[in-house]
């Protein structure tokens, strides 16, 4: 947790609520016991999650609390590093007034510039996931850096699953493994160019640190053992194949330790898979969660 970011956080929460007079709670988990509130009169309920547990327990332990202590209609998940426009909660109760979707994505962008760091994210037939940078890009899934979600519908998603993210994951991709299991069981993604929030990222390990690339590839694996469901697997495997072959490539030495640790942990992968594919909603095509892509390329070229 960087101070500077989350009074920044904090601050744009409070005045954005205090413009549109929304009943605003806010709720801060940390990862060390070493760190005490900062701000007390302006965080309504701060949290100790335990050493070292991951973006995904995090959340989960906010959000349980969330929903014992303040019942809210929506929980705003909201990185340290991330801060809203002043018209946020306006825009929102907008947003509201005409539907009530499950899960709210904003358009994010970089820090205080005009490049966007994600507009969704595009989840492409090889497994591979890439937040959105461009308005135009077709997207099925929503990163969770900022995202609003249904209080009740979260309340479904652990009552179906034991979980809201998936306690496996320590850090990264763990939203894209949340945006799937929510919209295999009816949730929809309602995304807002006009709902602007902001995002520095890579705080935690640095934009360019082993542990990033390491989390990064090993999860997008684990997304395809623990959420696709195996015609799915069969249907694509060329396709899966063909990328992770690349990544093995290019990151041999994380690549074996990614190989290593995804046969340590199989079996249980295995039984969190079991846990979930099988309380998909029938009426729902997982086809429909994937990009008519192979993958993009950071200058917008498509491999098909």
């Amino acid at each position: 947790m960087v101070l500077t970011y989350l009074r920044k956080c904090i601050d744009s929460l409070r005045k954005s609520s205090e413009l549109s007079k929304v009943e605003l709670r806010v709720l801060v988990v940390v990862d060390s016991s070493s760190v005490k509130n900062p701000f007390k009169s302006e965080i309504d309920l701060f949290l100790y999650a335990g050493e070292k547990p991951g973006f995904a327990q995090m959340n989960n332990i906010g959000i349980d609390e969330a929903l014992k202590t303040f019942s809210p209609d929506y929980i705003l998940l909201i990185n340290d590093d991330a801060w809203v426009e002043n018209n946020f909660f306006t825009r929102l109760i907008k947003i509201l007034k005409y539907s009530k979707p499950e899960l709210i994505c904003p358009l994010v962008y970089k820090g205080t510039s005009s490049k966007i760091d994600s507009f969704g994210t595009e989840y492409f037939r090889s497994g591979y996931a890439k937040s959105a940078e461009e308005l135009n890009i077709e997207t099925t899934l929503a990163p969770a850096a900022c995202l609003l979600v249904k209080a009740s519908f979260l309340r479904r998603v652990k009552n179906v699953y034991g979980f809201y993210f998936n306690p496996i994951f320590h850090s990264y991709y763990e939203d894209t493994e949340f945006s799937i299991r929510t919209l295999m069981i009816g949730g929809v993604i309602k995304k807002d160019v006009k709902l602007v929030a902001r995002h520095f990222g890579s705080l935690s390990f640095g934009k360019h640190s082993s542990k990033v690339i390491y989390y990064s590839l090993r999860n997008l694996v684990w997304v395809i053992i623990l959420t696709w469901p195996s015609r799915f697997i069969f249907r694509h495997f060329l396709k899966i194949a063909f990328i992770q072959a690349l990544f093995f490539l290019e990151f041999f030495q994380i690549y074996l330790r990614i190989f290593v640790d995804t046969l340590k942990n199989l079996k249980q992968l295995l039984v969190i898979r079991g846990q979930i594919v099988p309380k998909y909603s029938k009426d729902i095509d997982f086809g429909t969660l994937l990009s008519r892509y192979t993958f993009r390329t950071r200058r917008l070229g498509i491999l098909i």
